[in-house]
């Protein structure tokens, strides 16, 4: 389900409430949309077979331009998680704020309808990191999300900011093979990744090979974390689960 609203979210926000949900999402209901100055694109509903309230990020419009543009400075992240002593990524905590007064009305609304349903936010890509800080958000506002699936996310913050939010939200970072995305802001830079990575080793629909990684080691030596930058490559970045992570792919 998450994985095939994630990809859902590249139709635009201004398509979401008009789009057709089919597959594991048939049903799915869209009350809000957002889509603001900083290119922070997504949406926020609820899907009655799942009893889940979902936020959705999209992901960069040009994954290869983004990765290109990428900006790496930090900024002290001001959650509750661990106060003044955490570093986050300037630019991705900037376009979550940005976004986050009308999503977290959307959510208590959904909330105050379907009070015993699970909130859960999901997202490819940079929809992925805008995913989790926002899952971090809204913890700090009295909604405690459900365990978050994040698809191809890079890294958000600093090793301070890996411990302390790999324990205050549950997290299932997905990855894929050669993935790019993962690999980027660069370990060397002052980053490190959120526990807990879940590898893909394969892309077959069928049967994918997905391996739970060491929930103690963030950055795993045998997932994701195995491969050079250098051997990297985009193509994996849009490929998960046997799913093209398109919007063509979902409608």
């Amino acid at each position: 389900k998450n994985l095939w609203l994630s990809a859902a979210a590249y139709c635009g926000a201004s398509k979401m409430k008009s789009h057709t949900f089919k597959g594991p999402t048939s049903g799915f209901v869209v009350t809000y949309t957002f889509d603001d100055l900083k290119d922070t694109q997504g949406y926020v509903g609820y899907l009655p077979s799942d009893s889940s309230i979902y936020v959705v990020f999209r992901g960069s419009s040009s994954i290869q331009n983004w990765i290109t543009n990428l900006q790496v400075t930090k900024t002290a992240y001001k959650g509750s998680c661990c106060g003044k002593s955490c570093q986050i990524h300037k630019g991705f905590n900037e376009a979550a704020t940005s976004s986050f007064s009308g999503i977290l009305n959307a959510v208590k609304s959904l909330r105050s309808k379907y009070p015993n349903y699970a909130v859960k936010c999901t997202g490819h890509s940079l929809g992925a990191a805008l995913s989790q800080i926002t899952a971090m958000m809204l913890k700090d506002n009295g909604i405690t999300p459900a365990t978050i699936y994040n698809f191809g996310q890079p890294r958000v913050g600093d090793p301070d900011y890996s411990a302390c939010a790999s324990s205050y939200v549950p997290t299932e970072r997905v990855t894929h093979l050669k993935d790019t995305v993962p690999h980027i802001p660069y370990e060397s830079w002052g980053y490190k990744h959120e526990c807990r990575e879940a590898y893909e080793s394969s892309s077959t629909a069928s049967n994918p090979q997905v391996k739970n990684c060491d929930a103690s080691n963030c950055e795993d030596s045998s997932c994701s974390n195995q491969w050079a930058f250098k051997e990297t490559n985009v193509d994996d970045h849009m490929l998960y689960l046997g799913l093209s992570v398109t919007c063509s792919a979902v409608s």
